[in-house]
């Protein structure tokens, strides 16, 4: 892609964020997601350097997209400390590492990845949720987390049996009281 169609995209979302700051009093985080022009970590970077925006952190989105799909898996922990000042906000989500091997060996699309649960619960991944816990005391994070599970075809009762295995899942790792 274009400098051009970055610098406008860039400048379109800059201006979102200063005229909502500017007119309500209201801060704009950016959420980095997987499909989307601000995906990779060179992209995050350019529209927080561009833009000054902060973010709404997706361990989940940021390690699919920037990790190496292995058990421990340091892309959300490393990125988390690198840029503690510029995220305002959390979005717990782990990657399945069998599902996340099968997609990228049989470069199965994202949509598809997703259809086939590449986003498991929080204790079943490749993401080291007390390393981040570990990180988050370090930064000092303040903000918001919000686990965010994708669940497609969940019924009501499995996606409440998976917010209870996660709730209890940070309570065991005391990233929550």
């Amino acid at each position: 892609m274009g400098t051009d169609v970055w610098n406008s995209f860039l400048t379109k979302i800059k201006d979102m964020g200063e005229y909502t700051r500017n007119e309500y009093g209201i801060e704009v985080v950016y959420h980095p997601h997987i499909k989307t022009m601000i995906e990779y970590e060179d992209e995050i970077i350019r529209l927080m350097g561009f833009t000054g925006l902060n973010l709404c952190f997706d361990t989940g989105h940021h390690a699919y997209d920037n990790g190496n799909g292995q058990p421990g898996d340091p892309s959300a922990p490393d990125f988390m400390r690198r840029f503690a000042s510029r995220i305002a906000y959390l979005h717990f989500k782990q990657v399945d590492g069998a599902v996340y091997k099968k997609v990228m060996d049989e470069h199965i699309d994202s949509d598809t990845a997703f259809d086939i649960n590449v986003m498991c619960d929080l204790p079943d991944g490749i993401i080291d949720f007390a390393e981040v816990g570990r990180v988050m005391d370090e930064i000092g994070f303040a903000g918001i987390a919000v686990v965010e599970s994708d669940m497609p075809r969940a019924t009501t009762e499995q996606a409440f049996a998976s917010a209870k295995r996660n709730l209890n899942y940070l309570r065991d790792l005391k990233i929550i009281d």
